[in-house]
């Protein structure tokens, strides 16, 4: 970490502690710069060794003790110094309470993207419903273009009857005839409108689905991270 990079550095820095930081909230900076109270941590535990890295040299961690020892007790290592010890216990606290708010918000974000996601869950599974209810609706209108086009062929066949019937009626068969040329025409318009509508249905019915596995993954989303809110709580 970089607290624990520059360790030797920082440390140069926290030997003047005792002398120069007061009562204020100056004092949680060193005279290098770093302010404690922004060293990167997950949790207060890991926050702990890092402030530690920080303050104190590794000199001073392997060859002093804690805290003085009681008198009477016998120690062959000398205390930390005291005023950085006080400093050490005096962010601990502190710092513990900004994660702990911090925690909260995450969980309560967390919560929040999972009822986003629920929310966007229940959107696609409409939008896919209406997908397929226009995807009915174009089986429908091609079903009518197929009877159209039926209906067309029909009055053709009527018209070449017509036709048949006789040289006075032949001028009435030909347009008839020609008639249902039209309405086929009009019935093969139609079959290949009731076609793209069908076509239509079927990309909304895929465009619902597709918004239906978004919504699954920003639920997803928002469980992972209403677990890791959980987590930091």
């Amino acid at each position: 970490m970089e607290a624990s990079g520059s360790k030797q550095a920082e440390a140069s820095g926290s030997k003047q502690a005792d002398d120069h930081h007061s009562t204020c909230a100056e004092k949680f900076i060193l005279d290098n710069g770093i302010n404690l109270l922004s060293l990167k941590a997950t949790d207060i535990f890991k926050y702990a060794l890092i402030l530690m890295d920080a303050l104190f040299t590794e000199t001073e961690m392997s060859t002093c003790c804690f805290q003085q020892a009681e008198r009477g007790a016998s120690s062959s290592k000398t205390p930390l110094p005291p005023g950085r010890v006080k400093l050490l216990e005096e962010i601990l606290p502190r710092k513990a309470r900004i994660l702990t708010r911090k925690a909260r918000i995450l969980t309560k974000e967390g919560k929040n993207l999972d009822q986003e996601g629920k929310n966007l869950d229940q959107e696609g599974k409409n939008l896919d419903q209406e997908g397929k209810n226009l995807d009915q609706e174009g089986m429908n209108l091609d079903q009518e273009g197929k009877n159209l086009d039926q209906e067309g062929k029909n009055l053709d066949q009527e018209g070449k009857n017509l036709d048949q019937e006789g040289k006075n009626l032949d001028q009435e068969g030909k347009n008839l005839d020609q008639e249902g040329k039209n309405l086929d025409q009009e019935g093969k318009n139609l079959d290949q409108e009731g076609k793209n509508l069908d076509q239509e249905g079927k990309n909304l019915d895929q465009e619902g689905k597709n918004l239906d596995q978004e919504s699954k993954n920003l639920d997803q989303e928002g469980k992972n991270l209403d677990q890791e809110g959980k987590n930091l709580a």
